[in-house]
């Protein structure tokens, strides 16, 4: 537990938590091992993102991804069902992959600058 796995492990556990697949902690895990950081730390991250608050991350990281890519989609008619995603996923993945890159990256990277800030501050505090 130091600051540099410490920091590490709130990037890759934020940007993880972002990836719009199932079981999001095995490439966490993957990626902490890679690079040596904080598993707990990532995976609790991970958990974030769960069956109560991934709809509405998914939905926010797709709005963000269609005003990146400047697609604008449809979603007034949706259908919460595998037989609508898969008819309209031609027409989302770009936006959705996008906007859950960005989001998972912007999220980790202010994770990471602040557990440096805050555990820089909290060493010369000591």
């Amino acid at each position: 537990m130091n600051r540099h796995s410490v920091s590490e492990a709130f990037l890759w556990g934020f940007l993880c938590c972002f990836l719009p697949i199932p079981f999001q902690m095995a490439p966490c895990l993957l990626l902490c091992i890679w690079r040596r950081c904080n598993i707990p730390i990532a995976i609790a991250l991970v958990w974030i993102s769960n069956p109560i608050t991934m709809a509405p991350m998914m939905y926010f990281a797709f709005e963000v991804g269609a005003w990146i890519t400047g697609q604008s989609v449809d979603l007034s008619t949706y259908d919460l069902s595998w037989d609508w995603l898969v008819s309209r996923l031609a027409e989302i993945w770009m936006p959705l992959i996008v906007g859950c890159l960005t989001c998972g990256l912007t999220l980790g990277v202010l994770g990471f600058l602040g557990v440096q800030l805050y555990w820089g501050m909290r060493a010369k505090a000591d």
